[in-house]
């Protein structure tokens, strides 16, 4: 298909993800799967659960966003303020609770970083996904424009994964954006926070229940895959290394610090 093609090399890599054909500068983001099925979709963890209903989805997320919100005090000195849900959501991410977001780098290193680092998935062709936010929210929403840390429809799209079930009471404009991101999937510029955020480049998209965007009509206008073959992937580590891009700078902390000692030392 036109929107994929195979890399057999890193510099192969960025000569693909960088071949425009009509000359426009654009905004790109990437995302590295370590496996390239299918089954590994460009759906946010809290939405994965084909065994649930949608309705039991959102309760479940509504109840975890809460809680986290309520216990995480007392556990982190820093946390956002109350009403800053948007950094509530991206900590929620940051520490693996399952969100409607969805990672994202501005760096392709870091993208490939994790579609080839898992060694035991070395039989597994990788993929690096390559996403125009502008114009997956020019065809989502109609405006080109991103949710920008900060900002009122922001502020809403987070909104949703602590009070679902409120909706109705909200005043237009505001219910209808809410609605309407809802039904949608929207690309985010986050705060930068935390230290992995800062290094590994992060954005978001953010995801109405169920709505992964390889589904989404159209998505050939925004949306293209690069495949990593499984033959390449110890070739591409060795040399994301010497660039620089390896497990203990892309997890800046004194966790992956050991395993790489352990490990490469």
């Amino acid at each position: 298909p036109n929107d994929e093609l195979t890399a057999t090399s890193v510099p192969h890599l960025v000569e693909l993800a960088t071949r425009n054909p009509d000359g426009q500068r654009r905004i790109a983001w990437f995302r590295g799967h370590a496996n390239a099925d299918p089954s590994w979709r460009l759906l946010p963890k809290v939405w994965r659960d084909t065994h649930r209903t949608a309705d039991e989805l959102l309760r479940r997320e509504r109840t975890r966003s809460l809680n986290f919100l309520r216990q995480a005090p007392a556990r982190h000195a820093a946390c956002p303020g109350e009403n800053d849900l948007t950094g509530w959501l991206t900590l929620m991410q940051h520490h693996g609770l399952s969100t409607r977001l969805l990672d994202w780098s501005a760096s392709i290193l870091i993208a490939t970083f994790f579609a080839v680092h898992d060694s035991k998935l070395d039989k597994s062709d990788g993929v690096v996904w390559i996403l125009d936010p502008n114009a997956l929210s020019r065809q989502q929403l109609g405006d080109p424009g991103l949710l920008l840390e900060g900002n009122q429809q922001c502020h809403i799209a987070c909104w949703l994964a602590f009070n679902q079930s409120e909706t109705q009471h909200l005043k237009d404009p505001d219910r209808s954006t809410a609605e309407r991101f809802n039904r949608s999937v929207i690309g985010m510029e986050p705060r930068e926070t935390h230290m992995r955020m800062f290094v590994q480049q992060s954005r978001f998209t953010i995801h109405g229940p169920g709505r992964a965007i390889e589904q989404i009509d159209g998505r050939h206008d925004f949306l293209k895959r690069l495949v990593i073959p499984a033959a390449k992937k110890p070739e591409f580590r060795e040399v994301l290394k010497l660039l620089g891009t390896r497990v203990g700078t892309v997890f800046p902390d004194l966790d992956h610090l050991a395993e790489e000692l352990d490990n490469y030392v």
